[in-house]
């Protein structure tokens, strides 16, 4: 028999969808799995006189199923990759002291021109330190890029010459179609047993934060099908989990931002799930698919709040487009800054549940396409 407190989930991105590659896994922390093979079977219809059916057949097979996980930074980059179906961009590490900041036009600029060739693009955010005014630190989304120039918003900057040990860093990534699969691996370590999956797209990615809660998400995965064995598929020994801090709702969610400032609510739930609606291509001859097709990306959630201001009710009533981004930061200051530019609420009231209770409005949201930046939704990461 075998104790669920001896398993380990483990990843590998494929280059060839289906195939696994002669490397090693790396190992995934997680609260729960639910990863298996799925068996279509179809009976017979051939009519017996003893009543019995004839025969059952396999008409397929398939792999799917959930693993469930806690916000740590750098603990999921690589299926962030897979849910976004994209490549997180090249890191922005800018540091000097030729950076200045402009209040007329809410800019940075920097003498030595080199915000383009320091790979800063718009849509992205950078978390600024080191300028004396404390306005000017923070995160800050990037709305033009020039060599010389950054217009950004989140914050009004305050006019400071060119002299601070100023720093910029932040890795962008956003939803695209490239589309990356993955072998996935349980072992059971207490009976050497493995079982793995091979060619697992992210089906969708859901991030929860309630008070007194740790930030927790799901990654839903579909796939081409499974195999038991006495050993692992990996090659070489086993890439390390992360060992980053678990973030909670608490301490470790901060800049919640709807319609471009910060938000006064108070919140008693946030949530979005990106669903990337894939499905599985099957073929004549050929047990489980032979690919997975790529489907529209879409991105909803929600959020709960204490009705205190008809504002927000008004935007669901009047259907008037607005955005929403917050930051997850760990207690090292690694963060992750999520981001939906354009988003509408499409349902929600303010709901008295009953006697003695707080009325809370309860307001759910899609993100769509947003043009200026070419995107849905993006996350950026922030090393401390």
């Amino acid at each position: 028999m075998s104790d669920s407190s001896r398993a380990q989930v483990r990843y590998l991105a494929e280059s060839a969808w289906g195939t696994t590659p002669a490397s090693a896994l790396t190992n995934l922390n997680v609260t729960s799995e639910s990863l298996g093979q799925n068996t279509d079977t179809t009976i017979s219809q051939i009519i017996r006189s003893d009543t019995n059916i004839a025969d059952i057949i396999r008409t397929n097979v398939s792999a799917a199923g959930d693993v469930g996980i806690e916000l740590m930074y750098g603990g999921y980059d690589a299926l962030l990759e897979g849910a976004f179906r994209s490549t997180w961009g090249t890191p922005v590490a800018i540091s000097g002291t030729t950076f200045s900041a402009a209040a007329a036009d809410n800019s940075f600029n920097d003498s030595g021109t080199g915000f383009v060739s320091g790979n800063v693009v718009a849509g992205m955010y950078l978390r600024v330190a080191g300028f004396t005014d404390p306005a000017n630190n923070g995160y800050f989304k990037v709305v033009t890029v020039a060599a010389g120039k950054i217009v950004v918003s989140g914050g009004t900057l305050v006019n400071e010459s060119a002299g601070d040990s100023v720093t910029m860093k932040g890795a962008m990534l956003k939803n695209g179609t490239t589309a990356k699969s993955f072998t996935l691996e349980k072992e059971f370590s207490d009976i050497t047993e493995f079982v793995s999956f091979t060619g697992m797209r992210v089906s969708s990615f859901s991030l929860t934060a309630a008070p007194g809660a740790i930030l927790g998400g799901n990654f839903s995965f579909v796939g081409k099908s499974a195999v038991a064995a006495g050993a692992t598929v990996g090659t070489g020994a086993h890439g390390a989990a992360a060992t980053t801090s678990v973030m909670n709702a608490v301490d470790n969610i901060t800049a919640i931002r709807e319609g471009g400032s910060t938000s006064t609510l108070d919140l008693t739930e946030l949530s979005f799930t990106i669903n990337t609606n894939p499905r599985a291509q099957n073929a004549i001859g050929t047990l489980g698919a032979v690919g997975i097709g790529t489907g529209t990306i879409q991105v909803q959630g929600s959020f709960n709040a204490y009705y205190e201001s008809r504002a927000i009710f008004n935007k669901h009533l009047n259907f008037t487009e607005t955005s929403l981004s917050f930051v997850t930061v760990d207690a090292a200051g690694n963060a992750y800054v999520w981001d939906f530019p354009t988003v509408n609420i499409t349902g929600g009231n303010p709901v008295a549940g009953g006697i003695d209770t707080d009325v809370i409005a309860q307001l759910t949201w899609q993100a769509a396409y947003n043009s200026t930046h070419g995107l849905t939704c993006s996350v950026t990461r922030i090393p401390a």
